[in-house]
Order: structure tokens, then sequence, then C-alpha cells
């Protein structure tokens, strides 16, 4: 039976920002995009949970939340966004869910859809190792299971944070009982005051009103999506992006800048990505190591070949002088977590002359 399972990053913007600074760990943080007029000129784009229990939340104008702040009398960090890190920590994880699942749909910088097919049992594995590989990156992740994409969206958002929700077939009936119709992913603001202007306040409400009538009022896609969300039907499809990047990173049992630490742990991720690079009948051409030194800064070294190769010798020796060379830049870098990437795939399935 396939199943499918939605991971979201906890406050994933803020906790990007306590992660990098420990100083932050205790404190309420509100990440900003500012505009340049000033420090209370913009707006807020994420809040964490400490900040939200005084009111501050996402697209909020910056001048309101401090003002928020202040009221509370709360020492509480404003921080201006920045979304490459973001970006970088979030490839960071959607490699560790690709290391669990073989099919998924990223859907944003911190949400992800993927497909067990073995069930829910190995579902709720699947989702507890991915648990384990984010907090192991000092995060945390919350994770809904279901049998459509609806449901385990709507599962991620029961237990937050830190939660796992799983719901069953015939679970869903249930879980569904006692909503308001804004509470159904996908019905903002302006969708419940239609509904309610008719009405219908409830999902059991909007389970119960004929389909033809939700068709006259919104059209034939929206009134028939509607119809489906009310009895947790959703799509069980995911918009699988293709695969550009193969990687495989893990936590180091030591902090170190020992090559003789590494080179073993370095050895088994190479064996592990060119295993999935030979399963899809691929070649590579760049080659990346990935280092998460223990202030959590994230950083790669890359070489990238004129012509693709398949070869797993020149993937892990080229591996290794990059890890050496790392190494060699920066005399004081300790490493974390470490990690090794194949990318510039060439998919056609043909060998070059000198494989042959």
């Amino acid at each position: 039976m396939a199943v499918i399972l939605h991971v979201d990053l906890d406050a994933f913007f803020a906790s990007c920002e306590k992660r990098r600074n420990s100083d932050l760990e205790e404190s309420p943080v509100v990440v900003c995009v500012y505009s340049g007029r000033g420090k209370d000129s913009g707006a807020v784009s994420a809040a964490d949970y400490q900040a939200r229990d005084y009111g501050i939340h996402a697209g909020m104008p910056i001048s309101e939340a401090r003002e928020l702040a202040e009221e509370a009398g709360e020492d509480i960090a404003f921080l201006g966004a920045d979304k490459d890190y973001y970006s970088q920590v979030s490839e960071e994880v959607m490699d560790a869910v690709q290391e669990e699942v073989k099919d998924i749909e990223a859907a944003s910088i911190d949400e992800a859809y993927g497909l067990v097919e073995e069930g829910y049992d190995e579902a709720r594995g699947t989702a507890e190792r991915i648990k384990d590989n984010v907090e192991e990156m000092e995060l945390t992740s919350s994770v809904g299971i279901g049998p459509n994409k609806l449901i385990a969206k709507m599962a991620s958002d029961r237990n937050k944070p830190d939660g796992l929700t799983v719901v069953e077939p015939d679970e869903v009936e249930e879980f569904l009982e006692g909503m308001d119709v804004e509470e159904l992913h996908g019905i903002g603001p302006k969708t419940g005051e239609e509904l309610d202007d008719m009405g219908i306040e409830t999902v059991e409400e909007l389970r119960e009103a004929r389909r033809q009538e939700l068709v006259e009022k919104f059209g034939e896609k929206k009134g028939l999506s509607l119809h489906q969300k009310a009895r947790g039907e959703g799509s069980k499809n995911l918009e699988k992006q293709e695969q550009e990047q193969l990687s495989r990173l893990t936590t180091l049992e030591e902090n170190t800048r020992d090559l003789e630490d590494i080179n073993p742990v370095l050895e088994q991720l190479s064996k592990e990505v060119m295993d999935r690079v030979e399963e899809r009948g691929w070649r590579y051409s760049t080659v990346t190591v990935l280092f998460v030194t223990t202030d959590l800064d994230t950083r790669t070294r890359s070489t990238t070949f004129k012509t693709a190769s398949g070869s797993r010798q020149r993937f892990q020796n080229t591996a290794e002088e990059l890890a050496e060379q790392f190494l060699k830049e920066d005399p004081k870098v300790v490493v974390r977590r470490f990690g090794v990437r194949a990318s510039g795939f060439d998919k056609s399935g043909q060998k070059s002359l000198g494989e042959f």
C-alpha cells in the first residue's frame, strides 16, 4: 500500500539562526525582511514558537512585532533573513530525506513530500529515521503520514513542533472531525467567508453540502476540489523533480580534522553514492565534498571534469583530494558532519571512450 509522508521543518528560518549561534538558543527569534528604510521598516518573514507566544507571526510589520516585544518586556532577537544560508541547510535536509525515500517532491524550502510503497509500518520507521537525521543537524521536523498529500500535510501540522502523526485510511473521517473549514489545507480566509455565507462553517457541514451547490458557487474545478477535501480525498502523485545531484552525509563519531578519521567515512559514503549513480545508469562529471564545521557552518569543495565518468575510484580519489585540500586551507577548522556528492550527470547511458 503506497503511503505519503510530509516533512515540515519547524520554524525553519529561526531554527537555522539558532543552529549557527548558540547564544540564541534560549531567546525568542524573529527573522525579518527589511525594506532598507530603517530597523522598523519591512515585514516579519518567520518567528520561532517562543516569539509566536507573544503574538508575533510571519507577514506582520516589523514595527508591530517590535511593539509586541516591548509590551512583553522580552529580549527578542530581530535578525535579517539570510536566504543563502537557509538554502544551504535546506539542501542538506533534502539530501537526508532522499536517503530514506526514493521519490520526493520538494514543496518549498522547508517542506517535502515522500512516497513510501511498503505501507504504514514502513512509513513510520522512515519518518522516525528522517526525524533523527534532522535532529543530528540541530533542527527539528514534524512529519505527517497519510493516504494522500492532503492528509499527510494536515497531519504534519497536528502536533508541532517535533511531532509525528499517522492517519490511516479508516481514521481520516475522525481526523477531520470538528475542524473548521479554514483548517483544511488550501482553504483561505476568502473562501472561508464565502462558505460561511452558505451556512458552512465546519468540515462536516462541507462534507454534507451538495456537490452541485458547490460547483454553482465556486465553479467546477474549485467546487469539486472543496467536495473532495471535505472527504479527505487528495492526490497521491508527487511532482518529482529531476534529480540533479546524489549525496550522502553523516555525523562523525567525534569532531575531527584528521584525514585518518575522515577517509574511512569518505570511502563508505562514496560507495553509497556510486551505488545510487550506477543503479540509475548515470555518469557524473562533478565531485563535491561537504563539511559542516563545529560552528555549524556548511562549506563545500568541488571539481568538475570535462567528460562524465562512472568510475568509482576516480570519484573516491577526487573526494579524498578535495578533503585534504580543504583541511590544508584552514588549519583551525574542525569537522562535525561530512558528506560527498555526485552531480553534473550524463543520463544518456552511453560510456565514454576512456571507460571502454
